[in-house]
């Protein structure tokens, strides 16, 4: 094959996207396989798709980008380049990222993309998948974009992390869940690197969430159980926005339980209610109809 030339040599990967109602960061020890969170959450019917293409040659290059985003991928690029630095061959690889959720939004954008770049360039380095997990888990942890994102989506349902981290230390327990799921996201990002790099804020989340974490039922996971103790966490930290705030009050007097996604400018709820989303919209928010996801994510074949 002449140098600069794509190979046939492509693969694809899902990930899917997921929100947390809630959580308490856990970082013990040196080893990051065992860093993340321990919390609650429903995992998305959306996410993020990868395209990866290797070419052999003579030079060497590492491209990642997204048509769907316009700011960096530095957790995503942190991710695959410390998989591509055990490249068997000199060539390169370019990896495309669409992303079918908002980004910053505590849609777990962040952990998808990453965690499908990393599966999908794993592939084509011949590399399990297991290393792809932890590539993933550790940019993202390192880079402050999430705590415990990567192991919620490695299956699908509602999400109890009883233990954190990545196994072989991490523990979930999942309950299906394939109910709709109304996300409703203000255009104002809440960029989560500056919150979870800051030691007082993840005290605040740690007494915030730590008699409500004993309550989480074991599966299956009630959804009024789910949408109660999230709530819960909501109202406790304080975390939301005035508009934010304004959003889950106008759900609340109409009877409806909500809770912000953990961390973003977004609020969830079970359900789908034509005259309340209306409302929701002339508030700002911009609104998805999404589901429960069945699975976690994993290589796209055909």
């Amino acid at each position: 094959m002449a140098d600069g030339e794509w190979s046939s040599e492509e693969a694809r990967a899902f990930a899917p996207g997921h929100v947390t109602g809630l959580f308490a960061p856990v970082t013990p020890g040196n080893d990051v396989r065992a860093w993340g969170s321990v919390g609650l959450g429903i995992v998305l019917n959306k996410g993020a798709r990868v395209r990866a293409r290797a070419r052999r040659g003579s030079g060497s290059s590492l491209q990642v980008h997204s048509p769907t985003l316009s700011c960096g991928l530095s957790i995503t690029e942190k991710a695959v380049r410390g998989l591509w630095d055990s490249a068997p061959y000199p060539g390169s690889i370019d990896v495309e990222i669409v992303h079918e959720l908002p980004v910053a939004r505590g849609l777990g954008m962040s952990a998808a993309g990453t965690l499908a770049a990393s599966l999908a360039v794993a592939k084509l380095l011949h590399l399990p998948e297991s290393a792809a997990v932890v590539a993933a888990h550790t940019a993202e942890v390192e880079g402050h974009g999430g705590l415990g994102g990567v192991p919620a989506i490695l299956g699908g349902g509602v999400e109890v992390r009883r233990t954190a981290g990545i196994p072989p230390f991490g523990k979930v327990e999942r309950t299906p869940f394939g109910m709709p799921v109304l996300v409703a996201c203000l255009p104002q990002p809440l960029e989560s690197p500056p919150l979870l790099g800051d030691a007082h804020f993840l005290a605040q989340v740690t007494r915030a969430a730590q008699d409500l974490l004993e309550a989480v039922p074991l599966p299956p996971v009630p959804t009024d159980s789910l949408m109660q103790l999230s709530s819960r966490f909501t109202e406790r930290l304080s975390l939301a926005t005035p508009p934010l705030k304004e959003g889950l009050d106008l759900l609340r007097h109409r009877g409806i339980v909500a809770a912000q996604a953990m961390l973003g400018n977004t609020l969830f709820t079970i359900g789908y209610e034509p005259e309340v989303t209306r409302e929701l919209e002339a508030k700002g928010f911009t609104l998805y109809q999404l589901r429960g996801g069945s699975s976690g994510a994993a290589l796209v074949t055909g």
